[in-house]
Order: C-alpha cells, then structure tokens, then sequence
C-alpha cells in the first residue's frame, strides 16, 4: 500500500465542510486481500489500539468499525488506515472523528478522507499509520521498499512522540484565545508557519496576527525577515528559486533530511584526509560530527575572550584562537574518522585522482 497523492482541504471542500486531509492510496496486492483475510491482522491491531473498539463507523454504535473488520470478509486497508489516523490523531487530544473511504475509479486505489485539527499533526498521523499498518502485514504482502527495513517498531513510543509533537505544534495561551474568539463569531482562519503566525479571513479583508502583535504594525515583517529559514519557506511558497534547507538536531535527524532532499552528504576532503565513506548514514554522521566539534570550539572560544563575536576586537581574537585549537585536536578527530573510515569501507580508498 502505498500513497500516491496527499491533499489538505484547509477550509469547506467536495468533502465536508471542516478542514480534511484526503490520500490517494494504491493498495496493490492488497487490493485482494480485506482484513479478515490476512492472517492475524485484525487480532494484532486490535491489541495494538484498543480503543478502536469505540469506533461507531456506519453502525452508529461503539463496535461498528470492528464488525466491519471481522464481517463478510473484512473491509479494505484503505478504510483501516482511515480509522487509525483518526484514533492517532485523538490520542493526541484531538476532537476529530470524521472519516470516508471512496474507490477513486481504478482498481486498488481509493480516496482516503479524515479530518485534522492541526495540519502538521494530521499528516504525520497519516504517516504513522501508514507504517502501523505495513509492520502489521506478513513479509509477502508488504511493499518492496519495507522489506529491506528493520521489522521493530515500537507503536507506544511513537504514540508518545506524536502526542510530544502536538503539544509542540500547541498554539499559545494568547494566539489560542484568539483564534478561540474568532471562531466563535466565525472568523476563518489559517496557521502560516510552525508558530503563532495566523490569518483571519481571505482576500483583501485578510488580517494577519503574531501572538498578539497585529499586521497594522511592521513587527511582525521584522520578525519573519530576521527568521532565515522562515524567509527561506515563504519565498519557495511564492516559487521564487531558493536553496532547499533543513534544520536538524541530531545525526538521525540529517540523513533523514538528506534522503528528503535528494542529497549525496559526505566528506570527501577534510585537511587532506579523503573519506570514501560508501553509506548515506556515515558520510552524515561524520559530517554532523565535524559540524559539532567545530560549534563547540566556537562557542567555548567565544565565552573565553568575548561575549560579542561581531565586533572587530573578538573577532581578532576569535579566529588565531580557533585556528590553533582547531589545529591542536585535529590530529584525534581525523584519527576517529580514519578508524570509522577502515571499519566502515571493505575497498581500497583510491589514489588521488584516480577515477575522476
């Protein structure tokens, strides 16, 4: 099962009136293979999300939707991805629970519809519940591209992170109340960013708020300009060419936004030492490593001679200082890295030159 297209309806849509996010899923093989089909399947989720048993479906009664996992051969895994997003979603603390599978026309691919309170917590329910369900198939039935994985998967701990990115993805007590307000009096509105940053009505009536700075001033202009990677977003919104990016915080965290940006990261020279590392996996991790080294001297230097880096005097001293140290712990670094290098390489690394 895989999804071939992803759209969110931020306001009424073909579908409900309130915001949803429809997938477009290909099940494949499982095109002929319902839940009370696959061995163990309905069992295995159940003990894994209990709480679907409250689950009215069509039946309009807790205990519909798992009728309609073990009756007249079950129901499509397409229909089952929709309810688990919906119950990832509450377990979040979400009030969601409007959800529609619909055949889109062709044979295995159907529209999968659920609602979202918070559109980034949405897709990532939609994701999460996409991988739930391929760790619960057998081997044979699932995709290609998940055979070559590893089989652990920790669904509590996953629920834990989901649940710590909602409360992340929170709007604040003052952005909150309101947005609260103007929903009463049914403002629309929109989040535009990852903060507080929101949008009351549409067009030329449209008003922008920032916590509790407004539009009618220039700080929140100021503010998004001073934010690189914001700036960054909005201007590739508009289709202006900017280099794609990605913050992280962690090794994990850039081979996964390596792999996202289509990137070949690696070291390839680094003091005349050359690392043919052959995995996505170690050419970021060490990169990451030699990143963090390099901040960590900087930020040591910096609390040594001076607490304001932009002016010319600690700059001075700054930069002979970082120089020699850098070059004093150099030696131990690239000796780390020639260990990971033999460890991780089974060829011999090329002469210089060769190959190009």
């Amino acid at each position: 099962m895989i999804v071939v297209e992803r759209r969110v309806y931020r306001g009424p849509s073909l579908y409900a009136h309130f915001p949803v996010m429809r997938l477009t899923v290909d099940l494949g093989v499982l095109e002929e293979w319902p839940s009370a089909k696959i061995p163990g399947f309905n069992d295995a989720l159940l003990e894994a999300m209990p709480t679907l048993h409250a689950h009215t479906c069509s039946f309009g009664e807790a205990g519909g939707f798992v009728r309609r996992l073990r009756e007249d051969g079950g129901t499509w895994l397409g229909h089952v991805l929709e309810h688990v997003a919906i119950e990832l979603q509450q377990l979040t603390g979400a009030h969601v629970s409007f959800g529609k599978t619909r055949g889109e026309g062709t044979k295995g691919r159907y529209h999968v519809v659920y609602e979202y309170e918070e559109e980034r917590v949405g897709e990532a329910a939609g994701d999460l519940a996409l991988r739930f369900l391929h760790h619960l198939l057998p081997a044979d039935l699932r995709p290609r591209a998940e055979d070559d994985k590893p089989t652990a998967f920790d669904l509590k701990r996953e629920i834990v992170e989901l649940i710590d990115f909602a409360q992340r993805r929170q709007l604040g007590p003052s952005t909150g109340s309101i947005v609260r307000a103007a929903e009463a009096r049914d403002v629309p509105w929109m989040r535009l960013n990852d903060y507080s940053l929101i949008q009351f009505g549409h067009g030329k009536y449209q008003k922008r708020i920032q916590a509790t700075v407004t539009s009618e001033t220039r700080h929140i202009a100021v503010e998004i300009a001073s934010d690189k990677e914001e700036t960054n977003r909005i201007l590739g919104d508009l289709g202006l060419p900017v280099p794609r990016q990605r913050v992280v915080r962690s090794a994990e965290g850039a081979v996964s936004a390596a792999e996202r940006l289509g990137l070949l990261v690696g070291l390839a020279r680094t003091a005349g030492l050359r690392l043919a590392a052959q995995t996505l996996l170690t050419k970021v991790a060490l990169a990451f490593v030699f990143s963090l080294f390099e901040s960590v001297v900087i930020v040591a230097l910096t609390a040594i001679f001076g607490n304001d880096p932009h002016r010319a005097r600690a700059l001075a001293m700054l930069v002979p200082s970082h120089a020699v140290t850098t070059a004093a712990f150099a030696p131990f670094v690239f000796r780390i890295a020639e260990r990971v290098h033999i460890a991780t390489i089974a060829s011999p690394i090329p002469p210089d030159g060769a190959g190009r």
